[in-house]
């Protein structure tokens, strides 16, 4: 494999949740398909735009993960979605299926975990990774070979990719500091609460005199 190849890695679930709630009510045969919709038609809009030569879709399977087992309080905060939106999981499912893309799970984990993993093993191959997601957290991964492609708003076209520069415009870190950027300042998306009395703005000019957490903590 060479670097002018590109694997497409997309987060299942977090296209799910965008697309259901991007896509105003749709039904075919008494059947809400809002989210089938807008998840084929995001998903086409990121193969015409990136051109992959291979594709992956990750999906969590189970609510519990790992990091339930270390902080219990993990993403408490959050409010189940409507069950119109878990009604159309396994029609997105059969979807993928018909696009002929594998559909990767691992039980314990999120899927962006398994995109990471994926990201990981990717490189070794020296292939490029274009990660299809809304979901900040992958911002880490971000490299001059892999790149996070979000999902934009319904009257914008195309999809905004995410490289090295601008992940610092957005959080003023590099990408290897956004883990440490959350453990300093919290991620109220995932009830995670942080050191207390750090904000955002604490924690980015703190990761610029430390470089990381074990200097700071030094």
């Amino acid at each position: 494999m060479s670097e002018d190849k590109t694997i497409l890695l997309v987060d299942g679930n977090a296209l799910i949740h965008r697309a259901f709630h991007a896509y105003p009510a749709l039904t075919h045969a008494g059947k809400p398909i809002n989210c089938v919709y807008g998840f084929a038609r995001m998903l086409i809009r990121g193969l015409d735009q990136i051109k992959p030569h291979y594709a992956v879709v990750a999906f969590d399977l189970d609510k519990k993960t790992f990091r339930h087992a270390a902080f219990a309080d993990y993403k408490a905060q959050r409010v189940a979605a409507p069950q119109s939106l878990y009604d159309q999981i396994p029609s997105v499912h059969a979807l993928v299926k018909a696009f002929g893309f594998p559909a990767v799970g691992v039980e314990g984990y999120e899927a962006d975990d398994v995109i990471a993993t994926l990201t990981r093993q990717a490189r070794a191959q020296k292939l490029n990774v274009a990660i299809m997601t809304g979901d900040k957290d992958t911002f880490q991964l971000v490299s001059a070979r892999v790149s996070v492609f979000a999902p934009a708003s319904r009257a914008q076209r195309g999809l905004q990719k995410i490289t090295p520069v601008e992940v610092f415009k957005r959080l003023g870190v590099e990408p290897a500091q956004v883990a440490a950027l959350k453990a300093l300042a919290g991620d109220p998306s995932d009830n995670i609460p942080g050191v207390p009395g750090i904000g955002a703005k604490t924690a980015v000019s703190l990761l610029k005199k430390f470089a990381s957490l074990e200097e700071l903590l030094a």
